[in-house]
């Protein structure tokens, strides 16, 4: 993974292509503490947080741009105004930085709220990236690594009946070629899946555990292998993989 750095203990990536570094991370879900407060919970503003982490470390890695991989607001629909307030304050003090947008299923409406365009995919040297809601490009299966977000990958691990671990992780998987070619005619047979954890502090995340597949289409078809994808815990301990870990 030449190129990738997971940052310690942050659901952060950084991703180089020569002498220039981006910063990548999904799901955002900008405003989901108006909608916490809706169901009666009290949850301070939890943009500036993520502000200052975002500022923080594109400062101590020297990166160039900010990629995000979708689902940017927390609504599906058109935004309250405190939501929108707070999009246009994210996005104000980011502004020094080349920002791409990747659409998520929850973005409609950004592009107008915004004035910018969103992407589908976007190609960042031998890397590509997109929210995860739809199915990459033939083009963007000739890459690298492909990085999605959409699926809020998490893992809680019980013993004895109690939750001992319970946190956002990484999962990396590599292509099952013979599927792949269901759907492409061309990809690169050493191409990785790298799934991102939500950023928003608020979101663990589904847990990987249960019997049930993520709701990525790319993941649910089998063309990557993601019974034996390897996880990752946010401080970069490799767990093992999905399959070993729902033996256990």
């Amino acid at each position: 993974m030449a190129g990738i750095r997971f940052v310690y203990q942050k659901p952060i990536a950084i991703v180089s292509n020569g002498n220039k570094s981006a910063l990548v991370i999904g799901d955002i879900h900008i405003g989901i503490e108006q909608r916490l407060k809706n169901n009666g919970l009290k949850i301070d503003n939890i943009t500036e947080r993520m502000i200052a982490d975002i500022l923080d470390t594109s400062a101590e890695f020297d990166v160039n741009k900010i990629i995000i991989l979708g689902d940017i607001k927390d609504s599906i629909l058109y935004p309250e105004r405190y939501e929108r307030f707070q999009i246009k304050k994210f996005f104000n003090e980011l502004s020094i930085y080349d920002v791409v947008l990747l659409s998520g299923n929850h973005d409609s409406h950004m592009s107008e709220i915004l004035n910018v365009k969103l992407k589908m995919e976007y190609i960042f040297g031998k890397n590509v990236f997109l929210h995860g809601n739809k199915w990459p490009s033939e083009e963007s299966m000739l890459s690298d690594s492909i990085f999605i977000g959409h699926n809020h990958m998490a893992i809680s691990i019980k013993e004895n009946g109690h939750v001992v671990y319970n946190d956002k992780v990484w999962m990396r998987s590599k292509l099952l070629v013979k599927n792949a070619r269901l759907k492409y005619k061309k990809f690169n047979k050493n191409i990785e899946l790298i799934a991102v954890p939500s950023f928003n502090p608020f979101i663990i995340g589904s847990n990987i555990l249960d019997d049930k597949l993520p709701i990525s289409p790319i993941i649910r078809s089998g063309i990557f292998n993601y019974q034996d994808g390897s996880i990752y815990t946010l401080g970069g301990d490799k767990l093992g993989t999905i399959k070993n870990l729902r033996k256990k």
